[in-house]
């Protein structure tokens, strides 16, 4: 068995220190000599954790095979150690909870090593612990940051990170196996370092939880919401809607919405949304912790429809429905029962999207039409009587539509 430990660059503890300034949080990898726990075995398990004030990066190595069992009694000793210290209340720099943070390791890691353990009689090293897998909470962005895949290189090198490492976990299965036979330490170097950058590289990668974070609500908003000139292109449809002989289109007036992110965005990005008109830029302007929503506004006429349509009548002289109780003084010839399709009122002026239908009253431009909206107007008086500095309606609007990015992104 070898060890290796070292101190981490001040860059690597900033970036986990900012993100879980209240925990006690343990990066971790491992190398294995295949994918599958019952024809391989692991060789090589690295850490990244705070100690005595200082973060140290830890690798065990197994140079022989037949001493797994022994690897894995030291690797759960190590965070046995570390949660009793939490339950003691001597955790270090958090003061919290041990969290384990890793990449795609409820998929790979976390499982290979239970099994591992189970296998040799050790108790689950992982038990009463959680965990963060980065991984996990950047897939569902894939598509919006534009990531041909998501290797953690690749995720490295959309952050602009650079490793000396450039092998993969594949590449050095042979190698291992080649330095059991030799005991050739540039081959052992190899191994030490595509493990080490991992693991290091992991601590590199975390500002790219901003986005994530973002989109589950890591944000305030910043200056009012305000309707006005989009001051560009606007998506409409198939195509994009331009100013015409250089008079104001009704299709650039946007909803602007303005927020403050709770972390930095590490790389600018935007996306737009055709189906609903919808430009979203994350960090594009000089802040990089700046985040701004335009939602195309729709200027027209929609129809609000009553749901107890039992109770209304329908005037097709005015186009719309009126109570039971006002409509025994409309003449029958001018009146008629309503139906659900034509129990409405219509209504003119500026009107956005909404998903939940949580804002009324709701719009549509016909019966049972997508999506609903409501109206601005409206909406804006509402904003404007309320006593709370962030409305909590136009927050969960901008979740939901975030939700929309999120979903059609993948």
């Amino acid at each position: 068995m070898r060890k290796r430990q070292e101190i981490a660059e001040r860059h690597l503890t900033e970036k986990i220190r900012e993100y879980f300034p209240d925990e006690d949080v343990v990066l971790f990898d491992i190398e294995t000599t295949g994918l599958s726990w019952k024809t391989s075995h692991v060789y090589l398990i690295g850490v990244l954790y705070c100690c005595c004030g200082e973060w140290i990066l830890v690798q065990w190595f197994l140079d022989r095979p037949s001493e797994e069992k022994n690897l894995l009694q030291m690797f759960g000793d190590f965070l046995h150690d570390l949660k009793g210290k939490e339950k003691n209340g001597n955790s270090e720099e958090g003061g919290g909870s041990v969290r384990l943070l890793h990449y795609n390791g409820n998929l790979f890691d976390l499982p290979y090593i239970r099994h591992k353990c189970e296998f040799y009689g050790l108790t689950d090293p992982f038990e009463g612990m959680e965990s963060v897998d980065i991984y996990r909470e950047v897939h569902p962005l894939q598509k919006f940051l534009g990531l041909p895949s998501l290797k953690q290189k690749d995720v490295e090198k959309f952050l602009g990170v650079e490793r000396e490492d450039r092998s993969s976990g594949g590449d050095l299965i042979p190698v291992y196996r080649r330095y059991l036979e030799s005991r050739d330490e540039e081959l052992l170097h190899l191994l030490f370092l595509h493990n080490h950058d991992d693991v290091a590289g992991m601590a590199d990668i975390i500002p790219v939880l901003s986005y994530p974070l973002f989109f589950s609500g890591g944000f305030r908003l910043s200056g009012e919401a305000m309707v006005g000139e989009s001051g560009e292109a606007m998506p409409c449809g198939d195509d994009f809607c331009f100013q015409e002989n250089g008079a104001s289109s009704p299709e650039r007036q946007a909803l602007r919405i303005r927020m403050k992110a709770d972390h930095a965005f590490p790389v600018p990005a935007a996306v737009t949304d055709r189906e609903y008109g919808a430009v979203l830029r994350l960090g594009c302007g000089e802040n990089p912790l700046s985040a701004d929503l335009l939602i195309r506004t729709r200027k027209m006429e929609m129809k609000h429809f009553f749901s107890d349509y039992r109770n209304y009548f329908y005037l097709p002289d005015e186009d719309r429905a009126i109570h039971r109780d006002v409509a025994i003084f409309v003449d029958p010839e001018h009146r008629e029962k309503a139906r659900a399709a034509t129990c409405y009122q219509r209504a003119r002026g500026t009107f956005l999207p909404q998903f939940s239908g949580q804002i009324e009253p709701a719009f549509y431009m016909d019966y049972k039409s997508k999506p609903a909206y409501f109206r601005w107007e409206d909406f804006q008086s509402r904003l404007a009587g309320s006593e709370e500095t962030e409305d909590e309606t136009l927050r969960q609007y901008l979740l939901d539509f975030l939700e929309v990015f999120r979903r059609t992104s993948r």
